[in-house]
């Protein structure tokens, strides 16, 4: 199995498990989970995603951040 716990090798080591035919995460799956926009629309509707939206002003934000039916993170 080849694995890495290093993001930056993620690519490398699911490449290397292909060229091997040994176990390992796939190139697209890797793929997938360190790019936010992909992963976002994969997940969207689902019970679990998060609304997200690109903000391009105060007003944005705003209207995100007051929409009706939010959930609300207060750190």
């Amino acid at each position: 199995m080849v694995v890495s716990f290093n993001e930056v090798a993620l690519d490398t080591a699911s490449i290397i498990a292909k060229i091997f035919n040994v176990k390992g995460f796939s190139f697209n799956a890797n793929m997938i989970t360190r790019n936010k926009d992909m992963m976002r629309e994969i997940l969207a509707g689902k019970d679990f995603s998060i609304d997200s939206i690109v903000c391009n002003n105060i007003k944005d934000i705003d209207e995100f951040l007051n929409k009706k039916d939010s959930i609300k993170l207060c750190l």
